[in-house]
């Protein structure tokens, strides 16, 4: 099947047909690792579509690939009235990565994740407030994701939160681990 998507994916020619597949094959890829045919299926994406959606996906591939500036690039070029919490979040991580502490601090300041915010949106937020150095709102913010999230989706956000550099610091923090015993409350 992704060989056929692969295929026929140039030949497409209804825009919301091209996207499902576009966004079918960058799951694929990155679930298995393949981040250079995710970064060059996530660019073209964002050149056809160029929404919050697909600057999100193509920052979060590069961020992936460690490459922060073209991270904080793609995010920074987005218009303000397309922004939202996550993109904001991951912003301000990819400045952070870049040792901009200040600019990432003052992008971390506009995160406002409302009551109906997705499990996506909140750790996207955690991993935001972990890279700027908010230790207690990082832990926080990880309570209320596991919380929200699905029992299927749990485990898997708890081995990215694992394995992701912004949590590396909080491997020894009392809340980081309390947080990993989170259950979902779905």
């Amino acid at each position: 099947q992704v060989l056929m998507m692969r295929y026929s994916l140039p030949k497409e020619k209804n825009v919301g047909q091209w996207e499902f597949k576009a966004r079918a094959l960058h799951t694929f890829y990155i679930s298995n690792g393949l981040y250079g045919d995710a970064l060059a299926l996530d660019q073209q994406m964002h050149a056809k579509l160029n929404t919050a959606s697909s600057a999100l996906l193509l920052a979060e591939t590069q961020l992936a690939m460690n490459k922060p500036a073209e991270a904080a690039d793609v995010l920074g070029k987005l218009p303000a009235d397309k922004h939202d919490s996550t993109t904001r979040a991951i912003h301000s991580l990819a400045l952070a990565r870049q040792g901009k502490a200040v600019e990432a601090k003052q992008a971390a300041q506009s995160v406002q994740l409302t009551s109906a915010a997705g499990p996506g949106a909140i750790y996207a937020a955690a991993r935001c407030y972990a890279a700027i150095g908010n230790m207690d709102q990082a832990c926080q913010t990880l309570v209320r994701c596991f919380e929200s999230s699905p029992p299927s989706r749990l485990e898997g956000f708890k081995q990215h939160a694992r394995t992701s550099p912004e949590f590396a610091v909080l491997a020894s923090h009392a809340g980081f681990a309390a947080a990993l015993q989170t259950e979902s409350k779905i």
